[in-house]
């Protein structure tokens, strides 16, 4: 599997999703690499404290942290970062999360042939 886009750019988004993961858990964190779709798909999975349906309509914007302890670090703009990284390669960025079950974010990139 070869997927489309720029190393420097996934290795970013990569960054900023292992860096929350290790903010928001202290549980374990899985990074899983396949393919769905017909594109290449890494998932980056957290035991942490997971997110309301709410806050899920808002965590790519900018600025926006949820109901994050502010000891927290961070300014809210890692999520939109990434997203704006993988869409510039073709690809997406997903979230999926429960409140008490951790998250999943998501990156969709285009394969190559």
């Amino acid at each position: 599997m070869t997927a489309l886009g720029d190393p420097g750019a996934l290795k970013q988004v990569l960054l900023i999703l292992l860096d929350n993961a290790i903010k928001y858990t202290h549980g374990a964190i899985s990074i899983e690499a396949g393919t769905a779709g017909g594109q290449a798909v890494i998932a980056v999975r957290d035991e942490g404290p997971g997110m309301p349906p709410e806050a899920l309509q808002r965590i790519f914007d900018r600025f926006y942290r949820g109901d994050v302890d502010p000891a927290v670090p961070g300014f809210g703009l890692g999520l939109p970062i990434a997203r704006a990284l993988a869409e510039g390669q073709g690809g997406t960025v997903t979230i999926s999360s429960q409140p008490g079950d951790g998250s999943t974010v998501r990156i969709f990139l285009p394969l190559a042939e």
